[in-house]
C-alpha cells in the first residue's frame, strides 16, 4: 500500500483546518504505528487503521500540548547513531579485522583505523579516571 492511500485513515479523521506542521506530525507518526504493525505479519483491517490513526493523533496532541508553543530543534540523531555504530565496532574489533569492519560499515579502512583509535583513547581514559601521579 503506497503512502497516500494508506494515510486515508488519518485524513478522514483530521479537520481540515488542523495546522499543517501537526497534520505532518500525525503522519510521520501514523506510517511509522502501520510499519510496525506489519512487523507483526498479521492482516491490518480497516478498523485496525482507524485505531492506529487515532494514536496517531493522540500522538500528536500530547506532542503539541507539551512542546506546544515552545521554540525547540529536534535533531535528526546523526552523531548518537554514529556513536552506536563506533561503539558496535569497536566490541567488533579484534586489532586486525580493519578491511573487514570497513566492507561491514560501508567505511575506508583509513576511518574504521580512525575511530578504532578515538573509541581505544576513550576506553583508556575512562578505565584510567584522572590518575593522580604525583
Amino acid at each position: 500500500m503506497d503512502d497516500k492511500n494508506i494515510l486515508a485513515p488519518l485524513h478522514a479523521l483530521v479537520d481540515p483546518a488542523y495546522p499543517e506542521n501537526l497534520r505532518t506530525v500525525a503522519e510521520i507518526l501514523f506510517i511509522q504505528l502501520v510499519e510496525d504493525e506489519e512487523i507483526i505479519e498479521l492482516p491490518i483491517s480497516d478498523s485496525r487503521l482507524t485505531a492506529l490513526a487515532l494514536m496517531a493523533l493522540r500522538q500528536t496532541e500530547r506532542l503539541s500540548a507539551e512542546m506546544g508553543g515552545m521554540n525547540f530543534y529536534l535533531n535528526k540523531g546523526v552523531r548518537y547513531r554514529a556513536s552506536l555504530r563506533d561503539r558496535k565496532m569497536f566490541e567488533c574489533f579484534n586489532g586486525r579485522n580493519y578491511d573487514e569492519l570497513a566492507r561491514a560499515y560501508h567505511l575506508t579502512p583509513m576511518r574504521v583505523r580512525q575511530i578504532i583509535g578515538a573509541m581505544m583513547a576513550d576506553e583508556i581514559a575512562r578505565r584510567q579516571g584522572k590518575l593522580d601521579l604525583e
